[in-house]
Formats: structure tokens, sequence, C-alpha cells
């Protein structure tokens, strides 16, 4: 076997040592910034372009017949950047070693197998190595416990037997962590393991889901950009589920995420802010799509965050941002609260719906502006083809959804166009000169042509026929 201090790689793997030597206390704090991630020293690097064979074995020597404090350390430094192997009594060995940074090396080696080999993180917590942890969690300092908390977060992204076992033997303890710890390193991890218990499936019950979202919640104005991106990123996912209860669930969280949102965020053109603007507008959209009482349509009135998404989250420069967007402005259309599409529109909010039709580039963008521009205008009140009507913005934008050929937002669009004219008659308001410009007529003729469901057949038949009735320009030519 190789002596670990005598191998021909320990002169590179000194060099590798010195050249970090400086950053190896501030990595094992930094690692509890990253999720299921190797240490960027052997990120990118083939693994055999460090180790070779003879050296790792010495390296597993030295684990499982540990012979020297400094021996032991390296060896854990090189199995730590390296796959799993089977070790795993002889590290559980090591846990108990009274030497502090044996035990928190041998950690980062559970750490980083478990976030890179679901087979290890399956194995990490059986009925012999979990009383293990938990002696260790509640007898050791933050440091320590911030270790067990991302190996937790690990195992329980696995879901299933593994989550449940993860729950309910830490549960309670990583409450107390969060509650008290001052360290934002601490934080962070300890939000990352109460998200892979929210999410993981199966999903956990509606009242152990509310006491970790509000957990989240708690610490959310900490104003530091990885916490608000975890829980903001958790808030998505929960959101996404159809089950009503989860969703009202969720969205009783929109005003303190609000104003914890505002709080943490200063520049909404900075890449990692405008991560943290897509995901919090998606939330909201997400929570919207099944509202019956409209508690959060309420909510999202009365603090303004249709302002805010108009006059802030519009102009960034992401159409990721401006698609969750018309997320929001889609369903806010789809519900009953009173007067809703002219609160949408106080401020002109569709014509920007309506400019993203005809310049967007990004496909799913577009798209979702288009559902918002067909939502609203298939129910929106009067006031608002007051305020378009005199405008070919309109009725272009129309033109070249009808021209997508899209069954899902053809008969929208064109029930919103029979609305629009049927208002134009009532009032008294010439309409056949602007479908004439616009290109409206031409392509009603063209889609009629073509497989249509019946009731978008109708819609097309009813406003020809009021262009036929109220076209006088034939009248004129003979004349």
């Amino acid at each position: 076997m190789t002596n670990l201090r005598e191998s021909l790689q320990r002169s590179f793997y000194m060099s590798l040592v010195n050249e970090k030597q400086a950053l190896r206390k501030s990595k094992r704090e930094e690692m509890l910034n990253k999720k299921r991630v190797i240490e960027e020293s052997t990120q990118n690097t083939e693994t055999k372009d460090i180790y070779n064979e003879a050296y790792i074995q010495a390296a597993l020597y030295e684990v499982q017949q540990p012979t020297t404090k400094n021996r032991t350390i390296d060896a854990l430094f090189c199995l730590r950047n390296i796959s799993p192997k089977p070790v795993m009594p002889s590290l559980m060995k090591l846990l108990d070693s009274p030497d502090e940074n044996i035990v928190h090396d041998t950690l980062t080696v559970f750490i980083n197998w478990s976030g890179t080999d679901s087979a290890f993180s399956k194995q990490v917590f059986t009925p012999t190595t979990l009383p293990i942890f938990v002696k260790l969690f509640d007898n050791s300092d933050e440091k320590i416990q911030s270790q067990i908390a991302w190996i937790v977060g690990n195992v329980a992204s696995e879901g299933g037997v593994y989550k449940q076992v993860c729950y309910n033997t830490f549960v309670v303890r990583l409450a107390s962590l969060i509650n008290h710890s001052l360290s934002i390193t601490t934080v962070r991890v300890v939000v990352f393991a109460i998200v892979c218990l929210l999410v993981s499936k199966p999903l956990l019950t509606i009242k152990k889901m509310e006491s970790l979202l509000t957990l989240l919640v708690l610490v959310f104005d900490c104003a530091d950009y990885q916490v608000c991106s975890d829980i903001l990123g958790c808030f998505v996912i929960c959101s996404e589920e159809s089950d009503e209860e989860i969703l009202t669930l969720c969205s009783q969280f929109f005003k303190d995420l609000f104003k914890g949102y505002l709080k943490c965020t200063t520049n909404l053109l900075s890449t990692k802010e405008m991560l943290l603007a897509k995901y919090f507008i998606k939330y909201v959209g997400n929570c919207l799509r099944m509202e019956e009482d409209m508690s959060l349509t309420k909510e999202v009135v009365e603090l303004n965050f249709i302002k805010w998404m108009q006059d802030v989250a519009m102009f960034i420069q992401d159409p990721l941002v401006k698609k969750n967007c018309f997320w929001v402005i889609s369903n806010l259309c789809s519900t009953e609260y009173p007067n809703i599409c002219s609160i949408i529109n106080k401020k002109d909010l569709m014509n920007q719906v309506m400019l993203c039709i005809n310049t967007e580039q990004d496909i799913n963008c577009k798209a979702m502006a288009i559902l918002a521009f067909c939502n609203f205008f298939s129910v929106c009140e009067q006031d608002q083809f007051e305020k378009l009507c005199s405008k070919s913005l309109f009725f272009l934008t129309t033109n070249r959804i009808l021209q997508e050929r899209d069954p899902r937002t053809t008969k929208q669009a064109l029930l919103g166009l029979y609305r629009m004219i049927r208002f134009m008659i009532i009032n008294d308001i010439p309409f056949i000169e602007i479908l004439d410009t616009t290109g409206l007529y031409n392509s009603l003729h063209r889609l009629y042509e073509t497989e249509l469901d019946e009731t978008s057949k109708q819609y097309i038949v009813m406003i020809l026929t009021y262009y036929e009735k109220y076209d006088t320009s034939e009248n004129l030519d003979e004349e």
C-alpha cells in the first residue's frame, strides 16, 4: 500500500494545499452557500488529473486505519473531492474523534458525497448511524450543526422515507438553530434544509408545511441573496401544486413576502435581483390562478403590487420577468374582483402588453403576453374599450394574434374584437376604416377559411356582418 506521506503525488498535493491554504477556513463556511456541489477547487477538473489510484487508495487506507492527525486530514481532503467509496463505517468512527478539525472534515466528505451521489445519500441515516449524527448535533457547536443540517437537506431531497426520517429527527433541531443563530452562513444552510423538506415528495401535511413556511418567512428580510433566492424558489415550487389548500396557504404569506422583498432588493438591474423578481412574480401569478375568495387579489390591489409591477418589474430587461408579469395579469383577469381590469389598466399597463406582443422576440414571453391580452379583453369593462377604440394598437395586436392561428387564443381574441366592435356601434364610433387599415378585415376572411371551432366562426360572421352593414364606401362610389 502506498504511504500517503511518501506518495509521488504528495508534491502536487502540497502545492495545491499551499495555493488554497489561505482559503481553506473560509471555504468551509462558503460551502454552506452551495447546494449539492463539491468545492470549486476541483470543479471542471478530472479527478484523475489530481489524484491517481494509488493516492486514493492510500487515502482510503488512512481513513480506515488512522495514523496521525495530519495524515487523516490530508486523506479526508482527498476523499471530499472524489466520488463516494465504501468506507461509511470508518467515516462514522471519525465523527467520534476528539479532534474538531477531523470531525469538520469528515462531515465535509458526507456533505459532498451526499450532494453528488443519490445512492450514498440514501445510506447516510440508518438506524445505526442516525443516533450518532443526533448526538453530534446536540453536543456540538453551531458550525458542526450547520454541516449536519446541510447533510439533512441533501438526504431529505431524496424524498420518501429518507425525507420522513429527516423530518422526524431534525425538524425541531433545525427550527431551534435558525431561530437562535446570528450567523448568515448557518441561516443559509438551514433554509436550504427546510426547503428540501418542503419541496421533496411526498409533500408534508398542510399543517407541517405552514410551520416550515412560517420559519422561512421570518428570515426572508435578512437581505441575503442566497436566503431570499432559496425561499422564493420554494414558494414558486409549492405554488405550482394544483392542491387548492396549498395555494391558499402559499398566498397567505404574500403580504410579508412582498414587504420583505422590497426591503432586500436595491438594484433590480443586477442579475441576482432579476432572479428574485422572476421568482416573486411567478409565485404571485401561481397563487392567483385558482383563487376563489379573492383575498390575495385584494392584497395585491391594496399593496399596489400592480403599480410596482408596471413601474419597476416591466422595465427589467429580462423576458422571464416580463413573462411572469403577464402571468399575473392574465390570472388577475380571471378573478371576479370588482373593476379589476380598470385597476390593472389604470395607467395604461395594457399598452405595454400590446407592445410586447408586437415587438417581443422571446416566444414564451410573447405567448404569455397574448394570454394576458385575451383574458383582459374577454372580460374587461366598457371603459377599457373607450380608452382604446380610437387607437390602432388594439386592432394591430388583435390582427397579430389571429395571424398566429393558435386555437388556444384565437377564440378569446375574436371575443375581444367582437366586444370592441359592439361597443363602437352602440356609441356610434366608426370602425370600418380601422379594420381596413390594420388588415383585420382581410385577416378575418382568411381565418374563416381555416379549421375553426363553431364559436370562433360565429364571432367572425357577426363581425363581418357588422362590417357589411356599416360600410358606406360602396354608397359613396355610387353617388
